[in-house]
């Protein structure tokens, strides 16, 4: 699994699109617990072309000053590619 390894600082201004070499796709939240909100982001990487998925955890409420990667000295951004889904989809049948 290729993978890009960053300091936690580095990783921290990435998700928080503050970067000049990464570029945010897109992110969603994937979960929470009693403080946090487990979030994951894909980022573009301007010099290799080549996009990443940064899984962070945040503070759940304003008590709870948790920043992306506070706690981790490097952070490993795994490298993603973008496949396509058929989905189907259901409707009302119009009379």
């Amino acid at each position: 699994m290729p993978k890009l390894t960053m300091t936690a600082a580095g990783a921290r201004n990435a998700v928080l699109d503050e970067h000049c070499d990464f570029e945010t796709l897109s992110t969603q939240i994937d979960g929470h617990d009693r403080w946090a909100i487990l979030k994951s982001t894909i980022l573009h990487h301007f010099p290799t072309g080549n996009h990443y998925i940064a899984n962070y955890r945040v503070g759940a409420t304003e008590h709870q000053d948790e920043g992306p990667y506070e706690y981790d000295e490097y952070v490993d951004f795994i490298q993603v590619e973008a496949i396509e889904v058929t989905v189907r989809q259901w409707r009302n049948v119009e009379d």
